[in-house]
């Protein structure tokens, strides 16, 4: 009889962590996305280009050749362009600038020349890995791991 109720207290909490993990899970998906529809918003755009030379600089060091293509959207291309010179200098690089729809909301993937190597920071990428290390937190927080 002890071992039933034992069995049973132990599969209501892990019912419980369950509902709080799926909770967790669904609360980081909102918060995301309403980040995400803010860079629809052209009042960011001057902070959205800041980054932007921050995320190619940070795909370079990722990728750590010396030459390396920047896919990026279209509506990105010219800014890259008036950058570009800056970087190769700074990083001692070159670089290979390429327009293509390679995200909704901006950001650039960063490839080695064979394309062998690949770095995604575009801001759905950046989400991506951000969302994981949310979860980890919240999780051992809330539930005490």
């Amino acid at each position: 009889l002890e071992f039933l109720k034992n069995t049973s207290v132990s599969s209501a909490e892990m019912e419980i962590k369950s509902y709080y993990l799926q909770l967790i899970n669904d609360y980081i998906d909102k918060a995301i996305e309403s980040a995400l529809n803010k860079f629809k918003n052209k009042e960011i755009k001057e902070k959205y280009f800041e980054s932007l030379s921050k995320f190619i600089i940070e795909g370079i060091d990722i990728i750590n050749e010396s030459e390396v293509t920047v896919y990026c959207n279209p509506e990105d291309y010219n800014f890259i362009i008036k950058i570009k010179e800056k970087i190769e200098k700074e990083k001692n690089v070159k670089l290979k600038i390429i327009s293509k729809n390679i995200s909704e909301y901006g950001g650039v993937i960063l490839t080695n020349k064979y394309n062998t190597v690949a770095y995604n920071n575009t801001i759905e990428g950046r989400f991506s890995r951000l969302k994981e290390n949310i979860r980890k937190t919240l999780a051992d927080i809330l539930l005490g791991d």
